[in-house]
């Protein structure tokens, strides 16, 4: 939904095997406190597309979408539960609909 929402708000653009951040999508990150340059110089694929076994819908890989975790991580918006999966506190609530418009209820 996260990647979803990123494409519907034309911060990214998918291709074949990568998702490219628009102009919007810098100012947005820069905003979001989001270092592009220095996660474009890591040795990850910058922005992979990864098709998510579950739901069958691709999402946010690499540096760019490890960079988004811990930010969402650092600002309170999840937690870790066990195993890998995540949970979105109330004040992710708030933020990823500010943010983005993501509506958190939607995705239990």
């Amino acid at each position: 939904m996260l990647t979803r929402a990123l494409i519907e708000k034309g911060y990214l653009h998918e291709k074949e095997n990568n998702f490219l951040v628009t102009a919007e999508g810098e100012q947005f990150f820069y905003d979001f406190n989001i270092d592009l340059n220095a996660l474009r110089q890591t040795r990850r694929h910058f922005a992979r597309k990864c098709l998510d076994w579950s739901e069958r819908h691709y999402h946010l890989a690499g540096a760019l979408g490890n960079g988004i975790l811990i930010r969402l991580f650092d600002l309170g918006w999840i937690e870790r539960l066990p195993g890998r999966a995540v949970k979105v506190t109330d004040t992710g609530e708030k933020g990823l609909y500010e943010a983005l418009g993501i509506i958190t209820k939607e995705l239990s």
